[in-house]
């Protein structure tokens, strides 16, 4: 029984305190049908340098908290990144970019908090190169025409090895005619 109300009081705690974070949300156009792999938020300094804030991976739905980052971050369900509630109201940009399958582009979109400082607000979301294959750096279109050029190679090497076996088999079969001396 002590058990069960610690849960409820856990829960509690967790619902209370997701209730007073603040939520930044990640404005991309995801694409539907595709399952994305993970997302990434960073904070965005002046220089825009990027720092790394959580990173959670879609597939296995779990989060990882990089460095020296409040251990109350969290990535919601809708994406967005919820925030302990704080007094600062410095502005500050955060930055989610959001990995698809490889042959899909990785999208990137900025938002600034609190509304209306100084910062522009929001930037239209960035699309980027292609993911590229994480084994050899090539791009999913590379892989086609590497598997074309293989199937092309293997088709000829097996037309060749046709010919030598006909030419054989001809060769064995011609008459055998011996010289007779005149």
């Amino acid at each position: 029984m002590r058990a069960f109300i610690m849960f409820i009081l856990m829960l509690l705690l967790a619902a209370a305190d997701l209730s007073n974070s603040l939520k930044i949300p990640c404005k991309v156009q995801l694409e539907s049908g595709v399952q994305y792999r993970k997302i990434i938020w960073y904070k965005v300094s002046s220089e825009n340098s990027l720092s790394g804030l959580v990173m959670k991976d879609l597939l296995r739905n779990s989060s990882v908290l990089y460095r020296s980052v409040d251990p109350s971050l969290r990535v919601g369900e809708d994406l967005s990144l919820l925030l302990p509630e704080f007094r600062e109201r410095r502005c500050e940009t955060y930055r989610c970019s959001v990995w698809p399958p490889v042959g899909y582009r990785i999208q990137e979109s900025d938002y600034s908090f609190p509304q209306g400082c100084q910062v522009p607000s929001e930037r239209a979301p960035e699309f980027s190169n292609q993911v590229m294959d994480e084994g050899l750096g090539l791009e999913s279109s590379d892989h086609v025409y590497i598997f074309v050029g293989v199937v092309v190679l293997l088709v000829c090497l097996a037309g060749v090895l046709l010919l030598l076996c006909r030419f054989a088999l001809k060769y064995q079969q011609r008459p055998k005619y011996t010289l007779v001396p005149v």
